[in-house]
């Protein structure tokens, strides 16, 4: 089964359908949804990118917890926003067997630093700490958890795929390997590419 975790501000699940396709049309169960506060889900906004990965925690216990989807191993498969998440809880759930991650970056206080300096400038920096003081209020022990601490806890197996314009895991010490970059489309070859990268983890 593969459980799909959400790009930030593209419309939830509706927008991914076509991999819905893919997927179960080669044999998957797949199942995504709609994190706190996009698309059909409740609540007004994100309340903050951790809140991703304790949206992406919840799905995975509701998998579990059903008896007919616990039947199936768990890979996860994450764009954006969504590739940070599920990098990110693989320090929390080492049931997890594959993920694939695209267009991800590593610590959310860093995106938003790297985001914004350029529109801020040196102002914006002397906001980061309160930014995580909140942040730290707000998410507890989800508070800035980064990818690669969801690596270095992984019993899964990885890949990321990166597009030309995002480098921003290799900037803070990623030292996995990259296969190729490519743009989050669904054309059949990246698609493929990732079906036989689960397949090969499953077998």
């Amino acid at each position: 089964m593969v459980i799909f975790s959400q790009g930030l501000g593209l419309g939830g699940h509706c927008y991914y359908m076509a991999l819905a396709a893919y997927f179960t049309a080669h044999g998957f169960l797949f199942l995504t949804y709609d994190a706190t506060g996009t698309d059909n889900s409740e609540g007004q906004n994100c309340a903050g990118l951790e809140q991703g990965v304790i949206d992406l925690s919840r799905v995975i216990d509701y998998a579990r917890n059903d008896p007919e989807l616990s039947r199936y191993p768990l890979t996860l498969l994450g764009h954006s926003w969504g590739a940070y998440c599920v990098c990110a809880v693989l320090k929390l759930r080492p049931e997890i067997q594959a993920v694939a991650a695209v267009s991800g970056f590593n610590r959310p206080s860093r995106l938003f630093r790297h985001a914004f300096s350029d529109i801020a400038g040196g102002i914006f920096s002397l906001l980061v700490p309160y930014m995580r003081l909140i942040e730290r209020f707000k998410f507890g022990s989800y508070a800035d958890v980064t990818a690669l601490e969801g690596f270095a806890a992984a019993r899964a197996y990885t890949r990321q795929y990166l597009t030309e314009a995002n480098a921003v895991l290799t900037e803070y010490g990623q030292t996995h390997t990259f296969d190729k970059k490519v743009g989050f489309a669904p054309d059949e070859e990246f698609l493929a590419g990732i079906l036989e990268f689960y397949q090969s983890c499953l077998s």
